[in-house]
């Protein structure tokens, strides 16, 4: 499985990828919503981490870019966020699971155990 990891804190990002290397998941990393739009466009990944929260392009540019041209990948996406948990509600699809920072460790694995079985083809 290759994964995605997107989020502009360096410590947070490293210690996502350390989570995720546990798993034997194959990990690239993109510093903002315009990499990681980059990085969409050009690589096929099964899972996707998303900060919401960037500069110059932030996650819902990102979620957006990802509707338009691969909505499928949404079941395969966890965005972690510090917004407040009424704000995230308006512009991020309901299938998409979200983990509040600061986030707890076992509650964004059960996010991302849920996300790889969305990943296992029918």
């Amino acid at each position: 499985m290759r994964a995605l990891v997107i989020d502009d804190e360096v410590d947070i990002r490293t210690l996502l990828i350390k989570m995720l290397f546990r798993r034997e998941i194959d990990i690239a990393e993109a510093v903002d919503g315009g990499d990681a739009i980059a990085r969409l466009d050009d690589d096929d990944f099964q899972l996707l981490i998303l900060d919401l929260m960037m500069p110059r392009v932030d996650g819902f540019a990102v979620l957006d870019h990802i509707i338009s041209t691969r909505p499928r990948m949404l079941e395969r996406t966890v965005v972690i966020t510090a917004y407040p948990r009424t704000a995230y509600l308006h512009g991020i699809p309901t299938i998409v699971r979200v983990v509040f920072k600061p986030f707890d460790p076992v509650q964004f694995e059960a996010a991302v155990d849920a996300c790889c079985v969305a990943a296992v083809p029918n």
